[in-house]
C-alpha cells in the first residue's frame, strides 16, 4: 500500500535575496547593486543581516507603493507591545 503524503502549503517566502529584489524592481543584480546609493537615498529599506542580508518583500513593496502615490508616506501601523519592549531596551 503506498504512504499518503499530505499536500504541502505554497508559501512565499517574506525574506528576498538580492536576486529576488532586482528581479521585482525590473533590473539585474549589478545594476542594483551600481544603483544601490541611489535608491537607498530614495527611501529603499535595507537589507536584514538577521536573515543573511534579505530584503523584507513587505517593506520594498510598501516603499514602492509610497513611490507610486498608493500608500501614505507616514508609518500609520504602530508598534506592538513587543515592539515596544525590544526598543526600550526592555528584552
Amino acid at each position: 500500500m503506498t504512504e499518503r503524503r499530505k499536500p504541502r502549503p505554497t508559501v512565499v517566502p517574506r525574506m528576498w535575496t538580492a536576486e529576488w529584489v532586482a528581479w521585482r524592481l525590473g533590473m539585474s543584480v549589478e545594476t542594483m547593486r551600481r544603483r544601490m546609493d541611489e535608491l537607498k537615498r530614495q527611501g529603499m529599506p535595507d537589507p536584514d543581516p538577521l536573515f543573511l542580508d534579505q530584503w523584507d518583500i513587505d517593506a520594498i513593496e510598501h516603499w514602492l507603493d509610497v513611490r507610486a502615490g498608493l500608500a501614505p508616506a507616514g508609518d500609520t501601523a504602530q508598534p506592538t507591545d513587543y515592539e515596544r519592549a525590544l526598543q526600550n531596551g526592555q528584552i
